[in-house]
Parts: C-alpha cells; structure tokens; sequence
C-alpha cells in the first residue's frame, strides 16, 4: 500500500518575545489560517499571547490565571476567532480541570479571554479533550470534555462556554 502525503514546508520565524528557555508548557497552536495562540507558564501564573500573522510577530504576553499547583496536561484548541485553553493542574494530588475561553479580534489587532470555573474532577482524571459546538446558526462556543474514573466507571462530563466575548484587553 503507498502512503500519500502532500508536500511538507517549514517556516522559521525570529522568536523573541520571551526567553523560551526561562518558562513551562510553552505552546503554539495554530488553526491554519494566520492566527496562532502561544501559551506558557511562568512565576506560577499561565500567559497568553496572539499572532495575527503566522508568527511575524506576537502581542505582549498577558496574564490568564495563577498556578496553584502542578501542571500535568495541557491542551488548545481554535475554530476561526475563537480559542480555548484547559489545563489539568494537580494541587495536593487532586485534580482540578481550568479553562480559558478567548477571542481574537483581528479587526481591531486585540485579543480578549475570560478565565471559566475551576472544576473538580470526581474521581481519576483520565483526560481532557476539546471542541466546539454550534450554539446557533454560524454560532458556536468551546466545549471541555473531562474523562474520568470513578469506582468502575468511565464518565465524561462536557462543559460548555458562552460565545460572547468579553470586552477586549
């Protein structure tokens, strides 16, 4: 059987905006298009930062949420202008699922996100998978899904979030 795959390309792009050296969980998510999100832990606080133009250049990192614990799983996820962030953080060998709903206004070169409820997890987090659901025509909003254990069960609990954004930063 052949494999086919299409033709692979590579783009390097100046990266300093931080000293990627002196931080944690440094991740860069892309939807395809031009937006790229760039998420990072540093000084027990998560920051997040937007490129508008495939990484040429990123707005000033901002600060989303304090870190109380470990961080143990985290995951991205864009579809067009909107952007979630969750992350598994484990404080005194619980877990605790947190979750960051964005948006990016490319029109007005401004990025806003809301920090969602911190959620206890009922039994052994197994993962966290997102998405995003259409909540009207054209409409959507993100969707965290946890997995878990819990005695001889598997459950998944899905939580969604609103898809008005915040006024911007």
């Amino acid at each position: 059987m052949e494999i086919l795959s299409s033709q692979a390309t590579t783009k390097c792009f100046k990266f300093d905006l931080l000293d990627t050296k002196a931080v944690t969980n440094l991740k860069f998510y892309t939807n395809g298009g031009n937006n790229m999100i760039l998420v990072f832990a540093k000084d027990r606080a998560m920051y997040i930062s937007v490129s508008r133009n495939s990484g040429q250049t990123f707005d000033d990192p901002q600060k989303a949420m304090d870190i109380s614990g470990e961080i143990v799983d985290l995951q991205i996820l864009m579809k067009n202008d909107q952007f979630v962030v969750a992350i598994q953080e484990r404080i005194l060998g619980e877990d605790h699922k947190r979750t960051i709903s964005g948006w990016v206004n490319s029109d007005n070169q401004t990025f806003s996100f809301k920090l969602c409820p911190k959620q206890e997890v009922k039994g052994e987090l197994l993962n966290i998978s997102l998405s995003f659901r259409e909540v009207a025509p054209g409409s959507y909003e993100s969707v965290d899904h946890l997995f878990y254990r819990n005695n001889d069960s598997i459950c998944v609990e899905s939580m969604g979030h609103p898809c008005k954004a915040p006024n911007p930063l």
